[in-house]
């Protein structure tokens, strides 16, 4: 049985999340500085240049990808300026590959962007809590054996590990793929999964998938369409709105959701034996309050229909709720949270109003 907390509520979830946040972040600082021709693949070709030359053969293992596909990105970077490739002086049929003065500023400028990033983060947790947060990713990367030596990131923005949560949500992902396709689901793209996901045990429209994940209708609506014709989703009319359609899961989905949640699992174990228990709720905490504060994202999954919209929490979400509110109104403010507050209230009110008892069929 689908978990419907769990499927999308989790702390790889949010770190995927995180990183997402950091990565568009570093991405629009980038932009506004005028690095017009930036790729995300330059990255790690960069890193891997920029204390010196590398012979251009010797990325491709580096990179973890085919002789051809390094070479084509050292193409593009050496187009847009940021690389130079060099005669190399102990093999006169190679190359090396060096980073150019555009390529230098482009990584500082990108170390500068996280350092900001993080500042962000440290002001909503707090600076304790953050160090604290900082420290178990640093702590879950080197004992996921994620560590890298030679990484700009810790010469220039040394008050910082908050890359790692790049590196352990690129390891989580794989780890995922892993298992879906252990499980029978190797039909399934992590694109398609993380939409399936996203989906929930009780549907989600496809209008609001591409607000939350921040692409474009065509491109979630591609997506569905896939999953349909796979048979993980069916449509249904959305009972709240007679012109739209809800998307939600077949049987065949709910394994997949079940299968993925046992997957979370298993990462989530690997990080707790890292870690310790009390350590592990930590970061989980400071995860998911980073997500919801700063609204890196939302749940969008329609409500269940029988649902007790007055049932007050237990005591320990109650404690978590406490704890939201306190880091919210220190972060916006009395005039902003009294604000925010007020459109909370207003907005449960008119969901009770329009609520429609009739529940969705169970899709075979």
């Amino acid at each position: 049985m689908v978990d419907a907390v769990r499927s999308a509520d989790n702390l790889v979830h949010d770190l995927i999340v995180i990183a997402n946040d950091l990565r568009h972040h570093i991405d629009d600082a980038l932009a506004e500085r005028g690095y017009e021709h930036r790729r995300p693949g330059f990255a790690p070709l960069l890193s891997l240049v920029w204390k010196g030359g590398v012979p251009q053969g010797h990325l491709a293992m580096a990179l973890g990808v085919s002789p051809q596909a390094a070479s084509q990105t050292v193409g593009l970077a050496a187009d847009a300026g940021f690389v130079n490739r060099m005669p190399n002086p102990d093999d006169g049929r190679s190359k090396l590959v060096v980073l150019s003065e555009l390529g230098r500023a482009f990584v500082a400028d990108g170390a500068a962007a996280i350092t900001a990033r993080a500042a962000d983060y440290a002001e909503v947790l707090g600076a304790r809590r953050f160090a604290r947060f900082d420290s178990s990713l640093a702590r879950l990367r080197r004992g996921k054996g994620l560590a890298t030596g030679d990484d700009p990131v810790a010469t220039l923005a040394p008050g910082t590990s908050i890359m790692a949560v790049s590196a352990l949500a690129e390891a989580a992902m794989r780890s995922l793929h892993v298992a879906m396709r252990s499980a029978g689901h190797g039909r399934i793209t992590g694109g398609q999964n993380l939409v399936l996901v996203h989906i929930g045990p009780n549907g989600a429209r496809s209008s609001d998938m591409a607000r939350v994940q921040r692409v474009s209708r065509q491109a979630v609506s591609a997506v569905l369409h896939d999953l349909e014709a796979l048979r993980y989703v069916a449509r249904r009319e959305d009972s709240s709105d007679g012109r739209g359609v809800v998307f939600v899961p077949t049987r065949r989905g709910r394994k997949v959701l079940d299968d993925y949640v046992a997957g979370i699992d298993a990462v989530e174990q690997d990080y707790s034996a890292i870690l310790g228990g009390p350590r592990f709720d930590e970061i989980g905490r400071s995860a998911r309050d980073l997500r919801r504060i700063l609204g890196l994202e939302h749940h969008f999954s329609v409500a269940s229909r029988g649902a007790a919209a007055g049932a007050p929490p237990s005591d320990r979400r109650q404690v978590e709720l406490t704890d939201l509110g306190d880091e919210l109104l220190r972060w916006l403010g009395d005039g902003d949270a009294w604000w925010l507050a007020g459109f909370l209230r207003t907005q449960i009110i008119d969901r009770i109003e329009h609520a429609h008892p009739a529940p969705f069929e169970e899709i075979c």
